[in-house]
């Protein structure tokens, strides 16, 4: 067994509490868990995942799943001290009594779920952080005594096969889960309407899926996958029609492949989107026609561009380093500000990088998005504190599901 994994006192380990992790299953919050994960693995930390799903076979209890990252099973990684727990609902429990255990501080992922019950998780948990994933999700947070961290779900938009191809000739209008809650009964409608266009639907791994889309001529629908770049290989436009949204991660890998996406109004789109792409209601059935002609027809190049420009904006550089500093902070470890910073041109963002290190090589390769600020400037990293925006309104939280409901069923609501 690795030393990674076994139990025993590292001081810079990171054991993260999931329900679970690639490559089990391919969920925008667990996806970004563990790239942030791996991140930090190559800033000098050892992250630990923990997939309270899996079952293990007999003999495993830990794997490699990214790079610095393991996955361990639960046994294994409760006989750990890490340094740091950090917590996903519903599983933040289980998290804080192993902080406790370890004596560490304990951080509370949010990523999903009606903001007066999300506050209430917090207060309940009373972690020492907590890691909202939007904007959108830390305005909510508010009202709780709880210091709240933005991490937007990391994409790297040079690791995009297709960037700069445009958009693909012929490509299907694609949908990436298909159940109510995104979008699916929508999508069914526009492919009735639309019998010209094939439409190509990903099954969700979460939410029951619209079965209807399956009988229809024109639609072609795929299980759950592991790695993308097929999908977007095929996609002309994707739409992410969603009735609430934290924020869209997977249209922000659309848009680094170049990709048009056509989103509702939910408030994480809105963040996510930001103005580069066409957003509207979901019972306006003509509108979403129009747009999905547009994104096919003239207006393919012109959205083309803007999706390759907002998913550079949304680089994660900065954010990153933030979080890893703000982890720090809480274990003690003191990272001196380097003298080296890149300032995002399209965003204003500035991040300060090791000289040498991976992260500064990446940064140089992309002159484009990253340029090198005069060493006398004043620095102005990102703090990743949530900041006032009166466009973020909170909606109507809906009903919880019973306590004696199934464990998908919380999953599906947080």
């Amino acid at each position: 067994m690795s030393q990674g994994v076994r139990g025993g006192l590292t001081p810079r380990r990171l054991v993260a509490h999931t329900l679970s992790a690639p490559p089990w299953r391919r969920i925008g919050a667990e996806l970004a868990t563990v790239r942030m994960l791996s991140y930090l693995a190559g800033e000098g930390w050892s992250p630990v995942v923990v997939p309270h799903s899996v079952r293990w076979p007999k003999g495993e209890s830990a794997r490699r799943v990214a790079p610095g990252v393991w996955a361990a099973s639960p046994d294994l990684a409760m006989s750990s001290m890490p340094a740091l727990v950090y917590g996903h609902v519903p599983f933040v429990e289980k998290a804080r009594r192993h902080a406790e255990q370890a004596g560490a501080p304990l951080v509370m992922a949010a990523h999903g779920g009606p903001p007066g019950w999300l506050a209430a998780q917090v207060t309940r948990a009373a972690p020492d952080l907590v890691v909202a994933n939007s904007k959108t999700m830390a305005v909510g947070l508010r009202r709780t005594s709880v210091p709240v961290h933005v991490q937007r779900p990391p994409v790297f938009p040079e690791d995009s096969d297709r960037r700069g191809r445009g958009a693909h000739a012929g490509g299907a209008v694609t949908l990436v889960n298909a159940s109510e809650e995104k979008g699916g009964m929508l999508v069914a409608q526009l492919a009735r309407r639309m019998p010209d266009l094939r439409f190509l639907i990903v099954t969700g791994g979460y939410g029951e899926q619209v079965d209807v889309l399956r009988s229809l001529p024109n639609v072609e629908v795929i299980g759950h996958q592991d790695d993308m770049r097929a999908v977007w290989a095929c996609t002309a436009v994707l739409l992410v029609p969603s009735v609430e949204e934290s924020w869209g991660m997977v249209a922000v890998e659309a848009m680094s492949a170049g990709i048009p996406v056509i989103g509702s109004l939910a408030l994480g789109l809105h963040e996510c989107l930001g103005g580069a792409m066409p957003r509207l209601p979901l019972n306006d059935l003509a509108g979403w026609q129009a747009a999905i002609r547009d994104a096919l027809g003239d207006g393919r190049e012109r959205l083309h561009v803007a999706a390759l420009r907002r998913a550079f904006e949304l680089d994660p550089a900065a954010h990153l380093r933030s979080t890893h500093r703000r982890f720090a902070g809480l274990i003690g470890w003191d990272i001196p500000m380097s003298a080296l910073r890149y300032r995002n041109v399209r965003t204003g963002e500035q991040v300060d990088v090791d000289p040498g290190s991976p992260q500064e090589r990446r940064l140089e390769r992309l002159s484009l998005v990253w340029e090198k600020v005069a060493d006398d400037a004043p620095p102005t990293p990102v703090t990743g504190e949530p900041d006032a925006d009166p466009s973020l309104t909170l909606s109507p939280p809906p009903a919880p599901p019973k306590a004696s409901a199934k464990l998908a069923d919380w999953q599906a609501y947080a």
